[in-house]
């Protein structure tokens, strides 16, 4: 399915950046707050293009799969998305610039280690639940 190579390969960008925010951050904030803004909104903006496709091609298919359990389980993960993507949204308003970081970097380091690891978790029940669901159909 091409469609399912572009969200896997959009995972594998979504991964890469998640784990050099984190590491800049790990590294020094002050430093890297130039970088880790431009690198949040990069992230950003990758992931409202991969929501965006999975929302209009990838889950209405399989909510509509006659395999009841394909179509409970893409339920289930539209409704899980909708927190995630809100607490992200939230998050990249808070820290999109150097400014919003630097100002407040205890809060920073605490937000982005739960809110970007929240996505990576995410990402890895898409990976291997998911995605590997979707392969078999």
């Amino acid at each position: 399915m091409r469609q399912l190579q572009m969200l896997n390969k959009q995972h594998k960008g979504i991964y890469e950046l998640i784990n050099e925010i984190k590491r800049l951050t790990n590294e020094s904030v002050n430093k890297n707050a130039n970088t880790i803004a431009m690198k949040i909104n990069k992230l950003a903006g990758i992931l409202k293009i991969h929501l965006s496709s999975e929302d209009k091609y990838m889950y209405p298919s399989l909510m509509n799969n006659k395999d009841e359990k394909v179509s409970y389980i893409a339920q289930d993960f539209v409704k899980e998305m909708g927190g995630l993507s809100e607490t992200f949204k939230d998050y990249k308003t808070q820290f999109n610039t150097v400014t919003k970081i630097v100002n407040n970097i205890d809060d920073f380091k605490i937000h982005t280690n739960t809110v970007l690891t929240k996505l990576q978790e995410r990402l890895t029940r898409e990976d291997t639940q998911l995605y590997q669901m979707i392969e078999k159909i």
